[in-house]
């Protein structure tokens, strides 16, 4: 087998690792909505969907930049901790133009736990595997 085909297919590769990790993302973020009682399935699917692109869109707004807040070598509770933020305020934000008839406390809550569980999975594969 040549193994520098590999090295072509690589973006390809990692573009599909890419969605079927927002994928499961979603599906995450969406169950643990429905769980916490927030959301209905078929709306929890839609916000989790809508949320998560927005906060990926931004995510690729910062990588693009020349920010070095993914350089996370160097400190990376202090960067993890800012993109989290980021991600929290940005699904709240979504959430809660979704859902304005809720409350303002649970639309935060429920944007706090779905990324905690988000993040902890990122964590789980990124620093398991």
């Amino acid at each position: 087998m040549n193994f520098y085909l590999l090295d072509a297919a690589a973006p390809g590769l990692i573009f599909g690792v890419m969605i079927i990790f927002m994928i499961v993302t979603i599906i995450l973020e969406a169950v643990t909505m429905i769980i916490m009682k927030y959301n209905k399935a078929g709306n929890a699917f839609l916000g989790s969907f809508l949320a998560n692109l927005v906060s990926m869109g931004a995510g690729f707004m910062i990588l693009f930049s020349g920010s070095d807040l993914f350089e996370i070598d160097d400190r990376p509770i202090l960067s993890l901790g800012i993109l989290f933020l980021i991600t929290v305020i940005l699904e709240f934000l979504i959430l809660y133009m979704l859902n304005r008839k809720l409350p303002v406390q649970k639309t935060l809550i429920a944007a706090i736990v779905i990324n905690l569980v988000s993040y902890l999975l990122y964590y789980f594969i990124a620093y398991v595997f």
